[in-house]
């Protein structure tokens, strides 16, 4: 999708144009469940701008097509899309499992005397870095 307008609805916009997911989320804008939304409806719902976000999502969409980073995997095999999700997004994850766990672990050595959550917390997100990525 090359034109998004306010009349575009949230889950198109999500589809075509994956960084406005943030965008969404930075305003509190519903794009899951209310993914059926027009970008104006959603808008006038939170008392925001449409078009305040609109040049927000266009302008993250100009930024990518100049750095070259668009793609439309909407037209690519699905096997193609699995390969990009291992390969960025498993990647990204792992680094931040790496990075997380000895910040969580010294968290729990310092406080977890006086909160025992802590103990609990630190077990399920081992229990989570564990799991593996390539299923």
């Amino acid at each position: 999708m090359s034109t998004i307008t306010a009349a575009t609805t949230l889950g198109e916009i999500a589809a075509c144009v994956p960084e406005a997911t943030q965008i969404f989320e930075d305003f509190g804008i519903d794009y899951c469940c209310g993914g059926k939304k027009s970008l104006e409806e959603a808008c006038a719902s939170c008392k925001i701008s449409a078009q305040e976000v609109l040049h927000l999502i266009r302008s993250s969409q100009t930024a990518k097509e100049e750095a070259g980073q668009t793609h439309d995997w909407a037209h690519e095999s699905l096997a193609s899309l699995i390969a990009h999700i291992k390969g960025t997004h498993h990647k990204h994850t792992r680094a931040e499992i790496a990075r997380i766990t000895p910040m969580l672990r010294k968290v729990l050595s310092v406080h977890g005397t006086n909160h025992p959550e802590l103990r609990r917390i630190h077990s399920e997100f081992e229990a989570l870095a564990s799991e593996p990525l390539t299923t």
